[in-house]
């Protein structure tokens, strides 16, 4: 699961990335009552398949946590993340997508 970014990245060189490719990846603590996701992102899908590295200097913040409840929230993690990620993200001014 990704997240394609569809809003303009400007790094701090002044090169803009008119889309960018992100791959998330979360973790549920031991307490089981928050999860902590991050997204690495890459200037495409095709930069991550083929191993680069993922882009530095993002302006924004790339990572969160949120509280879960299983009950509630569900049992899959990474969608849970993927959402409050793209909230997270858009309180900072960019807009991303889910991409299963």
């Amino acid at each position: 699961m990704a997240l394609n970014f569809t809003s303009v990245i400007e790094l701090p060189s002044g090169i803009e990335l008119q889309s960018a490719y992100g791959r998330v990846y979360c973790v549920d603590p031991q307490q089981g009552t928050e999860i902590s996701g991050a997204v690495d992102v890459f200037v495409s899908e095709a930069d991550w398949i083929a191993g680069k590295k993922p882009v530095a200097g993002l302006p924004f913040v790339s990572n969160a946590s949120k509280p879960y409840d299983r009950a509630t929230d569900g049992v899959d993690i990474l969608d849970f993340a993927h959402d409050f990620l793209i909230e997270a993200l858009a309180q900072q001014g960019y807009a991303a997508e889910k991409d299963l």
